[in-house]
């Protein structure tokens, strides 16, 4: 239960996405929900911690060749950094962000604000922000 209410938390943050959760999910991937936002298909991961690393890592295969963007939210900075050591599968699609943060963060360590992904970029915007003013995390 605490799981889909923190994952309401965060997409209260979109109000002018359209959000699919449950069953109205991609089947094959089965993220926690997915929103479409300025033309772009986002997966979202809530990472509760409670899940083991090996787990975690099967998910992350799962995405491998998928071209949408994955957000993993986590409830912790440590959690994050573990996460993101891991990740490595995934490429460039894989962003990182803490629960009520206003950034993601590439596997790169790059920087992205959520207010710019919410205004929408010309091109690609996994691509986009990084050539972008960006800052290391």
């Amino acid at each position: 239960m605490l799981h889909e209410v923190l994952l309401t938390e965060f997409f209260l943050d979109f109000p002018q996405a359209t959000v699919k959760r449950g069953k109205h999910v991609d089947k094959d991937l089965r993220p926690d929900g997915t929103m479409f936002l300025n033309g772009r298909t986002i997966h979202l991961e809530m990472d509760m911690g409670t899940e083991s690393h090996t787990a975690v890592k099967r998910r992350f295969q799962a995405y491998k060749g998928c071209k949408d963007m994955v957000v993993w939210i986590t409830l912790s900075k440590t959690r994050m950094e573990n996460l993101m050591k891991r990740a490595d599968v995934m490429g460039d699609i894989a962003l990182f962000t803490i629960l009520g943060s206003d950034t993601w963060i590439d596997l790169q360590k790059n920087r992205v604000s959520v207010h710019e992904l919410s205004e929408g970029f010309s091109t690609d915007v996994r691509h986009d922000y990084l050539d972008s003013e960006t800052t290391k995390f």
